[in-house]
């Protein structure tokens, strides 16, 4: 009697953990589609409709297409790109511009330079740290803060950043990820072309050189897009397109020469070009802030505790006690004239409808021809935890009530 009340409870109780497995196999059984986040660097909104980007437009038509993605403060490469794979503010992930310093680090921070790659700067967790954390293998073919010189906080692999590398080298490369065993390839992965923002910045935004570029940029994403439909994955991957800001004209006649109003010895200007950090030596002070209000004109001035809420800006060591934005269009200059070879800028207010951003994505978890208004950049990062069943366990400013609703 014992032996068959023993046996039939063994029964029972590895009847009970056949079905637990079963339910952790079900819980865990999502399809996770492998997602490819592309950035096409300063891509306006408006670059996809004027008849050079047939590639761009089938995505667009075929999957979810933005009117425009608004960039963060200050509408900068870096700064935005790092917003887009933090879901945070640049005021909260710290790369608060192009380049900056760090008053309380007594710092320099320059893109380019090797010392940027110092794990120090970066505050924010970026999606390739959130997948190796969840044990999904991702990769970068180029994206700033890629390179962190902390292993751990770097994609699985990754390419050094080199601005001449050849847009089909970097396609392939890309591909040849997707070539990968199943344990080795990635199941995340950014790809970046910065020709939109060069040939914006050295031509103009509505320059017949721009527009060629991007045609060319466009058969690049056709040549991917068709290798990838041969290979009979292109339908079950989720394909991202962005961009990191607009473009603006500009002209010799909109600059303002801070030096003409600042002189050295009153204060250090970090110049990004449309704002500028502007540290006033000691007991100037209110000497420099004074100057900047009496002549100003095309331009906003700040002490660091009256910048607007809505740049979520000023709560940093690396913002300076007194900061200045152009309108937009206007140039600062400070020891440099203007140069015939720099003609478009961006960095301005994110409300500037020329700085507005693109967004398009298409595949198996996005809806189909689905078209939206104005969609945050920073609402990106919980979208790629969406897409991955990740569970965000710290603090980001962007929400995934604001984009949910693009997926399927």
């Amino acid at each position: 009697m014992k032996k068959t009340y023993l046996k039939a409870n063994l029964k029972y109780i590895f009847s009970l953990q056949f079905a637990f497995i079963l339910l952790l196999s079900s819980a865990f059984s999502k399809d996770i589609h492998t997602t490819i986040l592309i950035s096409l660097d300063g891509f306006r909104y408006d670059y996809t409709e004027r008849g050079f980007n047939s590639t761009l437009k089938d995505v667009a038509k075929e999957g979810v297409y933005a009117a425009y993605l608004q960039p963060v403060f200050p509408s900068s490469t870096f700064p935005n790109h790092i917003s887009i794979i933090t879901g945070l503010y640049p005021g909260n992930h710290g790369i608060v511009a192009n380049n900056f310093f760090d008053y309380k680090k007594n710092e320099q921070y320059s893109i380019g330079k090797p010392e940027a790659t110092n794990s120090s700067w970066y505050l924010g967790e970026a999606f390739w740290e959130t997948c190796r954390k969840n044990n999904v293998i991702a990769a970068s073919y180029f994206w700033p803060s890629s390179e962190n010189a902390d292993e751990k906080r770097r994609p699985n692999y990754y390419h050094p950043y080199e601005h001449k590398r050849d847009y089909l080298e970097r396609v392939n490369g890309v591909l040849d990820w997707l070539k990968l065993p199943i344990g080795e390839q990635p199941k995340f992965i950014t790809l970046y072309f910065d020709s939109p923002d060069s040939y914006g910045h050295n031509y103009g935004s509505n320059s017949r050189e721009l527009n060629e570029s991007n045609k060319a940029l466009d058969s690049v994403l056709s040549y991917f897009f068709t290798e990838l439909k041969n290979r009979k994955i292109f339908d079950s991957l989720n394909i991202i397109i962005v961009s990191d800001h607009g473009m603006t004209d500009l002209s010799k006649e909109r600059t303002i020469n801070l030096k003409q109003i600042i002189p050295d010895e009153y204060a250090t200007i970090i110049n990004n070009s449309v704002y500028a950090f502007i540290q006033p030596k000691e007991g100037f002070n209110q000497k420099v802030y004074e100057l900047l209000k009496q002549n100003q004109n095309y331009y906003e001035v700040y002490k660091k505790s009256e910048i607007p809420q809505r740049y979520h800006y000023k709560n940093n060591d690396r913002i300076s006690d007194i900061f200045v934005i152009a309108d937009c269009g206007w140039l600062f200059l400070t020891d440099r004239p203007f140069s015939d070879k720099y003609v478009a800028t961006h960095g301005y207010d994110n409300r500037c409808m020329d700085m507005q951003a693109t967004f398009m994505a298409i595949g198996p978890d996005f809806k189909k021809s689905y078209r939206i208004n104005g969609l945050r950049n920073i609402d990106i990062y919980p979208l790629l935890c969406e897409l991955y069943g990740f569970e965000i366990d710290h603090k980001i400013d962007g929400d995934l009530q604001e984009i949910i609703h693009i997926l399927k």
